[in-house]
């Protein structure tokens, strides 16, 4: 999607609260979310690679010219938010200013960064994996085996939405620093974020966004958006995903699929809670990829 084109997330600057933790959990590094790039595409490419990585997400191998194009493709498409993690704690690993090549085709200029955002990311160290969020519509129903169906035009339940979230992390020396908690955290925050700004510039203001059902008769249609619901599905044999999701970000398991090996965890934001992680995990601020320019360069729109 196109949403967060422009925008790199990073942590907030430190507090004393901050320092006090970092003082017994000192930090190996910095992380930040960047969008993910053209320039990002061969280094990814080369961990695709990996029959382990292929396996933990249920992948298929792709030539480079097709890893160019599914880059293309989920720039595009409004149901997938994606970012790459890059950490402090890894050298850079990959090139910032590289022009686009293909297995068939040359160079391609147009694809490459402006030297100011290629400075900014190479300060932010290397690649080391990737965070996505696959959204879904649903209706909320007190039946469960409705919930998922598919709207007409004269339901007039209340729209929510749900997102399907995945991590990896795919630089060995990059796992066990916490990376994927605070990865998770940040991109649900960010989405849910955006998600509501865009709903509430859309509904009129006397009208609760958390129980919309139509816009009033004065007012242009709307669809609310909010994301109030994170879902992950995780291979049986994929012990540490499912620690993560369990343990460090209080994720429940909601289905279990015996056919595909497969569990589905589930977690719902809490109302009225701004920041609901734990105090390890610190919160991120928001700047522009193309310095001078506005972070977010789109409204959500699904």
């Amino acid at each position: 999607m196109r949403l967060n084109a422009n925008t790199i997330l990073t942590e907030v600057p430190s507090t004393a609260a901050d320092a006090a933790v970092a003082a017994h959990h000192p930090p190996a590094g910095r992380l930040s979310l960047v969008p993910y790039l053209p320039c990002h595409v061969p280094k990814y490419h080369e961990w695709m690679q990996s029959p382990e990585l292929l396996a933990a997400t249920a992948s298929e191998p792709l030539s480079l010219r097709e890893e160019y194009a599914m880059q293309q493709s989920w720039r595009e498409d409004p149901d997938k938010l994606t970012f790459i993690l890059a950490w402090s704690g890894l050298p850079l690993n990959y090139d910032p200013a590289a022009l686009t090549r293909t297995d068939e085709a040359e160079p391609d200029e147009a694809l490459a960064l402006d030297p100011a955002a290629a400075d900014q990311l190479r300060g932010l160290g290397g690649m080391v994996g990737d965070v996505n969020l696959f959204f879904h519509p649903y209706y909320q129903d007190d039946d469960e085996e409705d919930a998922d169906a598919e709207p007409s035009a004269t339901d007039s339940r209340p729209l929510y939405r749900t997102a399907e979230v995945e991590i990896m992390v795919a630089e060995p020396s990059a796992r066990g620093h916490g990376l994927a908690q605070r990865a998770l955290a940040w991109i649900m925050a960010y989405a849910r974020a955006h998600i509501r700004s865009d709903l509430r510039a859309a509904v009129p203001s006397h009208v609760p966004i958390t129980n919309v059902k139509a816009a009033p008769s004065d007012a242009a249609p709307v669809q609310p958006a909010e994301v109030s619901v994170f879902r992950a599905i995780v291979g049986w044999d994929n012990v540490a995903s499912r620690k993560l999701f369990e343990s460090k970000l209080r994720f429940k398991e909601c289905k279990s699929v015996d056919v595909f090996r497969e569990t589905h965890l589930e977690w719902k934001w809490p109302e009225h809670d701004d920041w609901p992680f734990p105090h390890t995990v610190p919160k991120y601020h928001e700047a522009p990829l193309h310095p001078g320019t506005t972070p977010v360069v789109a409204a959500a729109k699904f």
